[in-house]
């Protein structure tokens, strides 16, 4: 059961407004006002009598019967000061298909490699499609060209020197902005681990609470975390809750842009528990619940090299089966630094290209012609990950 509900204090900015609890059931039940409602979620919804509000609260609605619907729609169309809460309930029924694809992370946790989804794109979905596949914002980079990337304080501390990298994303209508730290590989399995124990820890709301031997176990790690690892750790997470992110359309009749960070705060408590709370960003939180750790085919991401792995997860995040694109363009798509040369760039582009022929991913008609990557999903490919339309993910584990 659902039910339409208040809030006296939103759980984001503290305003007193009204707001819909989308599912009592579902992790989607975050309790915030209509200016902090994130992507996805009605924003009918205004303001109203209190006395009306209660009345409506006290309308208990089963999504899955059309008569429960119905009737509340029914009696509240008689009365015109209520078009704000049947347009919410309208929508809530309409995206009740969303609610329920949420419950349906737990069968995910349950078993991931039985569960292995593939992201579609839509036009309107420019703010998802790249952050979520992670391939802008986590870089591969060398372990001295991560060297150059810091530097020294007055006090001996190593401090992350900012950067700032812009691009055009996929089909060139699409810009971004990314400002922060560098992020490589490894920060991107920090950032992953950390959105795994969010969902097993099936916490209600933004924020979880954990710990650095929590995150260092769902990192893949048996053995126990030592001095090194946990300030590793440590500094993976404070260059996370640096990056800020810009995406900007680039359309004349669209001037759309989105902004904010991968993670909204963390807070670590320097404890013999070493706690850790992390906010999640209120606006991402919609792809986040998205199963945004599960793996496109978990046993064979596994098995890629590195570059293979981005080139997988590129191409696989994608509709189309076949598509070709500059290899000058490809780089910042799936995140590789500039300081790799493009003659290198080329020859693991190439082959990771035969690692994902050889793994029956691509046809062997794909290849590298003129500067231009060609590539052709065989149907196998598609076959082995369990498509969802309208489910989307992203990850490293």
């Amino acid at each position: 059961m659902s039910k339409l509900k208040n809030t006296l204090s939103c759980g984001n900015c503290f305003n007193t407004k009204y707001v819909t609890t989308l599912s009592e059931n579902s992790r989607l039940k975050i309790d915030v006002c209509t200016d902090c409602l994130p992507k996805g979620y009605s924003k009918e919804i205004v303001e109203y009598s209190k006395t009306k509000c209660l009345e409506i609260n006290s309308k208990e609605i089963d999504p899955e019967n059309d008569k429960d619907f119905n009737i509340l729609l029914k009696e509240l169309k008689s009365d015109s000061s209520l078009f704000n809460i049947v347009n919410s309930i309208e929508l809530f029924k309409k995206n009740y298909n969303d609610i329920k694809k949420a419950i349906k992370h737990k069968e995910i946790l349950e078993n991931p490699d039985k569960h292995s989804i593939v992201r579609t794109v839509d036009a309107h979905q420019f703010t998802a499609l790249h952050l979520f596949t992670r391939n802008q914002v986590f870089q591969i980079i060398s372990k001295p060209n991560r060297a150059k990337k810091t530097r020294v304080d007055e006090y001996g501390k190593v401090i992350d020197i900012s950067e700032d990298r812009t691009f055009l994303g996929w089909g060139g209508n699409i810009h971004f902005t990314i400002s922060g730290p560098v992020l490589c590989d490894y920060d991107q399995q920090v950032f992953d681990a950390c959105v795994k124990i969010w969902h097993t820890k099936s916490k209600t709301g933004i924020i979880v609470e954990t710990n650095l031997s929590e995150i260092w176990k769902n990192l893949g790690n048996t053995s126990t975390i030592g001095k090194v690892n946990r300030e590793s750790l440590r500094r993976s997470l404070s260059r996370l809750h640096k990056v800020s992110i810009e995406v900007r359309s680039m359309d004349k009749k669209n001037k759309s842009f989105w902004g904010g960070g991968l993670f909204d705060t963390i807070r670590y408590i320097d404890t013999n528990e070493n706690k850790i709370f992390i906010k999640f960003n209120l606006y991402m939180a919609s792809n986040y619940l998205d199963g945004s750790y599960a793996t496109l085919n978990h046993n064979l991401y596994n098995n890629l090299t590195s570059y293979a792995k981005k080139i997988y997860m590129f191409i696989m995040s994608h509709r189309d089966s076949d598509r070709f694109i500059s290899i000058d363009k490809l780089r910042p798509l799936i995140g590789v630094s500039d300081e790799v040369s493009s003659k290198r760039f080329k020859d693991q582009i190439s082959s990771a290209l035969s690692e994902l022929k050889e793994k029956e991913v691509l046809d062997p008609i794909s290849k590298i012609e003129n500067n231009i990557l060609y590539t052709t999903v065989l149907s196998k490919a598609w076959d082995a990950c369990a498509i969802h339309n309208q489910m989307s993910s992203s990850s490293c584990l």
